[in-house]
């Protein structure tokens, strides 16, 4: 994962936390796998919503 990869991740989980809402860290892995190319925007929202 890249510096700035991970960096949106961490700022995005703390936004969160910030309203009482935590990321599990499937959904994280599943985000860093949409920013990185791993996969593609239709996969991504299968894997998130199953349709």
């Amino acid at each position: 994962m890249t510096k700035s990869v991970s960096k949106a991740i961490k700022e995005a989980k703390a936004s969160l936390a910030v309203e009482g809402l935590y990321m599990k860290p499937e959904i994280e892995k599943l985000i860093e796998m949409k920013m990185t190319n791993k996969i593609s925007e239709e996969e991504f929202k299968y894997r998130v919503t199953g349709k």
